[in-house]
């Protein structure tokens, strides 16, 4: 009877130390495991002729991270592997040989990063370049899609268009049409 009594009063003692005394944060984390909240950004609208033609477009681009506590290799190997894809998909990166090392050298920096978890990389690379990324078989590399604007003309009409930047709470609409319908091109969130 006393051994039973005994265990009935631990659990008893256990039970109200989780319920009453730790109640309070456990719940908190238990919310925190369950409810949260995800920002889906809207994709900017698209600025078209009368008869349907893009003047103005989203095209799809995807931005490169690397989870530095996941990357494999020496930072300047891994560097190298990727700078020689993107200047070989982008020339317009680096158009000499002092370019292409300023730019395997910021990579490389970026990767050696002593306090950071995650670091972006690149941004604006198109879907073949991310295929070629990706079978490097680089582990802790990966990507995002992101929309970036597309303007099929060029410059034709740049004044009329006006563009677009990064502003404080993204991608904001400057001059132009852009800047004049910011409200209506944005989306909401």
């Amino acid at each position: 009877m006393v051994f039973f009594t005994l265990v009935l009063g631990a659990v008893f003692f256990r039970a109200s130390y989780w319920q009453v005394i730790r109640g309070e944060s456990l719940s908190i984390e238990a919310d925190q495991q369950h409810f949260f909240s995800l920002d889906i950004p809207a994709t900017r609208g698209e600025i078209k002729t009368i008869d349907g033609f893009p003047l103005v477009a989203n095209k799809q681009s995807y931005v490169i991270y690397a989870n530095l506590h996941e990357i494999g290799g020496n930072p300047k190997e891994v560097a190298q592997k990727i700078t020689d894809i993107l200047v070989g998909d982008d020339p317009s990166l680096a158009t000499d040989s002092a370019e292409l090392a300023m730019l395997g050298n910021d990579m490389e920096k970026k990767l050696s990063l002593p306090n950071a978890t995650w670091v972006r990389l690149a941004s604006g690379i198109i879907e073949t370049t991310k295929e070629k990324l990706l079978q490097l078989n680089i582990s802790g590399l990966g990507f995002y899609q992101q929309s970036i604007r597309d303007y099929p003309e060029s410059s034709m009409a740049a004044q009329l268009l006006g563009f677009v930047s990064e502003g404080k709470t993204g991608v904001e609409g400057n001059f132009g049409l852009e800047g004049y319908y910011e409200e209506e091109l944005k989306g909401r969130s």
